[in-house]
């Protein structure tokens, strides 16, 4: 998703560009735990090939990057992703120990395109995103970590 912030008369222009929006009720954190029988049944595993960067942001930092630049005025594109990019392989590692659950079985990025549709390519992009603008205009993010930010999600 994009936030756009144009304010003419004062030459304010931000862009925000978030990673992928998982952390809300249709995301695929907890579902991947509480709804997905596969990963219930221990056979979870990464979402496409395992080498693809997965961008992620906690919520709490996808919230207060927007508010940031808005307080700030930050101007031009801003990346509302954590400052710790994984690959797919390590992240579904990091959430399958979370949970207690194996991570073995990879889902192939046809049965991703198969079930979800245009949503499939999303979940594994492949691109290492920084929040470079974020960082070095003095963000501090809340949860950088993945074992922090999945911790408290799943608490």
């Amino acid at each position: 998703s994009t936030i756009n912030n144009y304010n003419t008369s004062n030459t304010i222009f931000s862009c925000i560009n978030t990673s992928s929006d998982f952390w809300d009720h249709s995301s695929i954190c907890r579902p991947v735990i509480d709804k997905c029988q596969r990963f219930r049944w221990g056979l979870g595993g990464p979402l496409g090939p395992r080498d693809r960067y997965f961008p992620w942001v906690h919520e709490t930092d996808a919230a207060g990057l927007v508010r940031w630049v808005l307080e700030s005025g930050e101007e031009g594109p801003v990346n509302a992703v954590s400052p710790e990019c994984r690959r797919m392989g390590d992240w579904m590692r990091v959430l399958a120990a979370q949970a207690g659950r194996p991570s073995w079985l990879p889902v192939p990025s046809l049965a991703l395109r198969l079930a979800l549709g245009e949503l499939g390519p999303a979940l594994v992009p492949g691109q290492r995103i920084m929040p470079r603008a974020a960082l070095s205009g003095g963000y501090e993010f809340s949860q950088p970590t993945l074992e922090g930010a999945l911790s408290d999600l799943l608490a």
